[in-house]
């Protein structure tokens, strides 16, 4: 116990910053190069962090974007 220190975990997302974008359905930053799918709509892409969150995009984006 004496003398250990606990490591730091990795956060499961990172911080958001110029090269992360947002997964519209579940809020989580991700990099797009490591997202775990990608779709278009709307002519604009979308990342997801896992295959989930791009299966509930895919049934219903409008519920998940605003367009203007």
């Amino acid at each position: 116990m004496f003398g250990l220190k606990k490591k730091a975990q990795p956060s499961a997302s990172p911080a958001p910053d110029s090269a992360t974008v947002r997964d519209p359905v579940c809020g989580m930053h991700i990099r797009p190069e490591s997202a775990a799918g990608h779709m278009e709509y709307a002519g604009k892409q979308y990342y997801f962090c896992n295959p989930g969150c791009r299966q509930k995009f895919k049934q219903n984006p409008a519920q998940f974007v605003k367009t203007t």
